[in-house]
């Protein structure tokens, strides 16, 4: 998904800075910071266009990234660290609907803290450096969850599948330190 709008201002941007650079009585030095500014504009829009991709692309461009490592014969642990980035995002988007579907406040503490996870993966684009939750932490984000409404549901279950897709992702978040 690409904004038009956006990558046409980019591009008046680029050529007006371009007009300068091509004439012949711009000062040298001027030229020399105008260069920097495309440097700056072409990060900006790199940047731009990640940001506004879907979780979709975003992961499928993490997963060709991966794939991409794998065949330069990349360090182990920056291959695992990309593995499992790959797999607790795909694990936490997937599990989003089912903590909407119970539409409890409760949950809310859970959709931040794995959204934070989700940007902070999205951030580092197909490169994610960054270390996940520690089990103290996903265990004091869980603990409502764990204690009270899974109990909760009885035997009925009328939700039965959203706790068990719930609880799925608390046991990855849990053993993401297992894999360190």
């Amino acid at each position: 998904m690409k904004n038009i709008f956006l990558e046409k201002y980019f591009e008046l941007l680029i050529s007006n800075i371009n007009t300068h650079l091509n004439d012949v009585n711009f000062p040298e030095e001027e030229k020399a910071k105008l260069q920097i500014r495309i440097e700056l504009i072409n990060e900006l829009k790199y940047s731009i266009d990640w940001q506004i991709k879907s979780p979709i692309q975003k992961q499928a461009h993490r997963i060709s990234s991966l794939a991409s490592m794998r065949k330069t014969d990349a360090l182990p642990h920056f291959i695992k660290k990309q593995e499992t980035a790959i797999y607790i995002y795909e694990k936490i988007q997937y599990t989003i609907p089912y903590l909407l579907a119970l539409n409890h406040n409760v949950n809310q503490i859970i959709i931040d803290f794995t959204n934070e996870i989700c940007d902070k993966i999205d951030f580092a684009g197909s490169n994610y450096r960054g270390d996940f939750p520690g089990n103290e932490e996903v265990q004091n984000v869980f603990n409502n969850f764990i204690q009270f409404q899974k109990p909760a549901q009885g035997n009925g279950g009328m939700f039965k599948e959203s706790y068990e897709k719930i609880e799925e992702l608390y046991v990855a978040l849990i053993k993401l330190n297992e894999t360190k």
